[in-house]
């Protein structure tokens, strides 16, 4: 019995090393997504921590500011999406075949700059006006906007697109490289009380 569990655990040992040499790319790769991902959401939870303990410290208060906490957003969502494009490229740098074509397509970084350039010419220009907005801040989170006749609040702003609320509730989702290219108008961007028109017929 002693030789034959001896046996068995030495062939259980064979078939994990054999899996291991077959699909360790594969399992390294995943593993490293993973990382990134868990590392994102780490370092976001962090950022949130310290930004509230700061903002704590200085002003007392608990609550953001609408430029405070619209900066805040796009930091964290900066900083998120470069951890996790860093992973997918490491996870990507375990494929052999892949390290190699990537090579071969940075030596023509050119073109390929080109063809990249035009295939994700909406996303790019999303996220470059996503960038701008929170920098100059025509609109902040929270501020009472009026863009293409349709009036609500800036309830979130995140890199490629604005989401604004109504007033009946509804989620009127606007590309961000639309809000920079439009005229907007903002109701409460210098004092948050908003002007309301009525009717009286007689």
């Amino acid at each position: 019995r002693d030789i034959a569990s001896g046996a068995m655990r030495a062939a259980d040992l064979l078939t994990a090393a054999s899996f291991w040499d077959e699909y360790r790319n594969d399992v390294t790769a995943i593993l490293t997504v993973l990382a990134a991902i868990v590392a994102a959401r780490l370092v976001d939870r962090a950022i949130v921590r310290r930004g509230g303990r700061v903002r704590e410290a200085v002003t007392g208060r608990a609550d953001l500011s609408p430029e405070v906490s619209t900066r805040l957003r796009l930091v964290r969502r900066l900083i998120t999406a470069g951890i996790v494009v860093i992973g997918i490229a490491l996870a990507f740098t375990q494929f052999p075949t892949i390290t190699r074509l990537a090579t071969g397509l940075l030596a023509s970084s050119a073109i390929l700059g080109l063809v990249i350039g035009f295939a994700a010419r909406t996303p790019i220009a999303n996220a470059v006006a996503g960038i701008l907005l929170a920098i100059t801040q025509p609109i902040r989170i929270g501020d009472m906007v009026t863009f293409e006749d349709e009036t609500g609040t800036v309830e979130d702003m995140r890199l490629s697109y604005t989401y604004v609320r109504t007033g009946d509730g509804r989620r009127i989702v606007i590309p961000n490289e639309r809000l920079a290219q439009s005229t907007i108008e903002n109701h409460t961007i210098v004092d948050p009380r908003v002007r309301v028109e009525a009717s009286l017929w007689i």
